[in-house]
């Protein structure tokens, strides 16, 4: 808990983001990164995106999925936040470490391998949208349409559709928080 309290702290206290995730990302980076980034941006942080472009179209449907690539050649970032990438060696474009001041880590896969300033690595949640739900809720950002939909996303598809042994109670308890704004789950 004391690490959340940190990253919560360094997030308050800078303006300047870069979101990025692993190698051809699946539901739960994409839905977490775009939970995470549109909260960011609900509290006037400034918000770039570095992903992958190879997105399987069956996520269409998520909210800035046309907007998650940009070019970071000469810029310089505070704060970059890498999310459910447990190997640097996996990471999308390593080389992007080198524009962020400060790196945070935040992931759910038990062997990751805490390469970040900061690392948040919770192996009892069934997806890393787990995880940002907590962050956001700590942030004081309230869930909205697109939150939701992305926090949903990510963690239906990490956990194979409640079917997969990372479920719990907790699990359930954040999904049925996120039912509570209608968000069209059967897509």
């Amino acid at each position: 808990m004391d690490m959340i309290k940190n990253i919560i702290n360094v997030i308050q206290k800078n303006h300047n983001f870069l979101l990025t995730t692993h190698l051809s990302p699946d539901g739960d980076a994409l839905g977490s990164i775009i939970a995470l980034g549109l909260a960011l941006e609900k509290l006037n942080k400034k918000v770039d995106y570095y992903i992958d472009p190879s997105i399987p179209e069956k996520f269409n449907f998520l909210p800035k999925i046309q907007n998650l690539s940009c070019n970071v050649l000469d810029k310089q970032y505070e704060i970059g936040i890498i999310l459910d990438c447990g190997d640097i060696n996996h990471l999308y474009d390593r080389t992007i470490l080198k524009k962020c001041n400060t790196i945070i880590n935040i992931d759910h896969h038990i062997n990751n391998q805490n390469y970040g300033n900061m690392n948040y690595i919770n192996s009892k949640a069934g997806a890393t949208g787990e995880i940002i739900y907590e962050i956001i809720e700590f942030l004081g950002v309230e869930l909205d349409h697109n939150i939701s939909k992305a926090l949903y996303t990510a963690i239906v598809t990490d956990t194979g559709n409640f079917k997969y042994s990372n479920v719990t109670s907790k699990t359930h308890y954040i999904v049925s928080e996120l039912l509570r704004i209608p968000i069209d789950a059967w897509k």
